[in-house]
């Protein structure tokens, strides 16, 4: 990743944040999960919108944040956890 980009995320990150609200995620975090008709649900707070499709969440049950991306089925995590920060720049 370029500098340039790097730099420039904690600004996106800024621009990004909302105010917190719950959803109802699928999680498709492991193989196993991802091989299944329908995965776990959890109920996790929505903290940062970028306005392309994914979203950075916080996940109380991990007590860590995800990332999830829109789908056709509604949203949907795919193994981007950690802190904050991280999880936003691995968009």
């Amino acid at each position: 990743m370029p500098p340039e980009r790097i730099a420039a995320g904690p600004a996106e990150m800024r621009a990004s944040l909302i105010d917190p609200y719950w959803v109802d995620i699928e999680i498709r975090d492991t193989f196993e999960q991802c091989g299944m008709s329908s995965g776990p649900r959890r109920k996790c707070a929505v903290v940062a919108d970028d306005r392309k499709g994914m979203l950075l969440l916080f996940d109380p049950a991990e007590k860590s944040f995800v990332l999830a991306q829109r789908t056709d089925t509604g949203l949907t995590t795919f193994n981007i956890r950690g802190d904050a920060v991280g999880c936003f720049l691995a968009r």
